[in-house]
């Protein structure tokens, strides 16, 4: 699994401190897709460049996660509109959502009633994981198009925008030319 830089929006992080790196892959299963994300800092320690939330104690389903610092993954069959999107905060918060297609039809995705992470966090380095079970219509597909993503909260308050590709003029992970991971059907083995 390779990991790939994600870029902020605008091509800086407009935040305080030093550079930050992130990276993020995504692995295909049978019948599920591996997602991380690693963020790094070289100089300050992450909870000085960013808000973080705590630890969550129970770990929950909650909307509104990419109005702070969160990540995300968008899937789809290659060949196909529907998407999901998959937000997973540090905290160990999460959301699945289905849509029909560009931004319509945002709904929970109701079958999934967890979405255990595994996140582990050091002053200058933060890695967030988890193993997404797909519907059986992503897991038949022949090729997926992943869009990786993030939202960066600084400490003021202000956010910033982390994809593999921004393909508009304004940040928006929902665009299917930012969908530029392809990931091809895991191998089941001979027949």
């Amino acid at each position: 699994m390779t990991s790939l830089p994600l870029h902020p929006f605008g091509g800086a992080w407009p935040g305080p401190g030093g550079a930050l790196r992130l990276q993020a892959s995504a692995l295909r299963l049978p019948q599920a897709l591996q997602l991380s994300w690693t963020l790094a800092s070289d100089g300050a320690d992450l909870a000085t460049l960013l808000r973080l939330p705590a630890p969550a104690m129970a770990p929950r389903r909650c909307d509104g996660l990419w109005q702070h610092t969160c990540v995300e993954a968008f899937v789809a069959a290659a060949d196909r509109e529907p998407y999901l999107e998959v937000n997973l905060s540090p905290a160990g918060d999460w959301n699945v959502y289905g849509l029909e297609g560009y931004r319509r039809g945002l709904a929970p995705l109701e079958a999934l009633s967890a979405l255990p992470a595994r996140i582990e966090g050091q002053p200058r380095r933060l890695q967030l994981a988890v193993t997404l079970p797909l519907p059986q219509d992503l897991a038949a597909a022949p090729l997926l198009a992943v869009g990786l993503t993030a939202v960066l909260e600084d400490p003021a308050g202000g956010l910033s925008y982390w994809a593999l590709h921004h393909p508009a003029a304004e940040a928006d992970f929902h665009h299917r030319g930012g969908f530029t991971l392809l990931c091809p059907a895991a191998d089941r083995g001979p027949h």
